[in-house]
């Protein structure tokens, strides 16, 4: 498995994928074995790593590469293609690596944003603000407007076209919309760090949290905030690559046939209702 970050959300988030992942491949006598890239940033040592790799009997690459800190290994993907033609990606959401001919497996983000609405809408709920941080990130910003068309969508299906939700960027600014709403709207996070940072920015200006907030990842640093949030079912998702590994490792021909997975979250409620 290659990837080139070893920050804690990513033990957090592939901790159980790989653990699961390790366990569906040993029953089909392959060993999983972890890769770091960190320090290679030019297309010269890449080569050299992935020809060291080939000749060592990898008998497939799975790419778990996050966002546009890791930019250098996508711009150079094609170089996967030269020394292997069994390239399999596994993908939190944070980009989308559909225009590739890798089989993939992902999360459906515009599911999530659907999820998110539906749960709010199911308990009374009609005003709806997506909040976000601000970043400038072209990868942020294109996963969050996935997750906001599938909010959209849901929020115009359950109002027959009449409601949209609001997007806010910022803890000031949802902050200060919030309260001249008089508590009127229901919060979906993008993540549930920017959900603590909100609750701690309400409580230190003497307010108490949002009465209605969902947010995303289900991060263990913020169980203590008792967060509703929404997460991709990690086992799940290693089960089907390792499935999907098995099935193409024998396939000669790299692109007559790739796979593009998406798999839904699910809900998660940490506190009682």
């Amino acid at each position: 498995m290659i990837h080139s970050r070893n920050a804690y959300e990513y033990l957090h988030w592939n901790q159980n994928f790989r653990q699961t992942l390790q366990q569906t491949l040993a029953g089909e006598h392959f060993t999983l074995e972890d890769v770091r890239m960190d320090s290679i940033r030019d297309r010269s040592t890449l080569k050299e790593k992935l020809l060291q790799l080939t000749e060592e009997g990898i008998a497939a690459f799975i790419l778990s590469i996050r966002g546009e800190e890791d930019a250098f290994l996508i711009e150079n993907s094609d170089l996967f293609f030269q020394y292997h033609n069994k390239i399999f990606v596994y993908q939190s959401g944070a980009m989308s690596w559909g225009n590739l001919p890798f089989h993939t497996v992902t999360v459906n983000i515009f599911g999530e944003g659907c999820l998110a609405a539906k749960h709010l809408l199911e308990r009374g709920v009609r005003n709806i603000a997506y909040c976000r941080n601000e970043i400038s990130s072209t990868n942020y910003l294109n996963f969050n407007r996935e997750r906001l068309q599938g909010v959209e969508f849901t929020v115009r299906k359950f109002s027959d076209g009449e409601n949209h939700p609001e997007e806010w960027v910022g803890v000031e600014e949802i902050f200060r919309r919030y309260t001249e709403s008089g508590g009127a709207y229901a919060l979906i996070v993008s993540t549930d760090e920017l959900a603590a940072q909100i609750i701690d920015h309400f409580a230190v200006r003497g307010c108490p949290r949002p009465s209605e907030m969902i947010s995303f990842d289900n991060n263990s640093l913020y169980e203590h905030y008792g967060l509703t949030t929404i997460a991709p079912p990690h086992p799940q998702m290693a089960r089907t690559l390792g499935k999907l590994i098995s099935d193409n490792i024998d396939i000669d021909s790299e692109c007559e046939f790739v796979s593009y997975i998406k798999i839904d979250s699910k809900l998660i409620l940490n506190h009682q209702e």
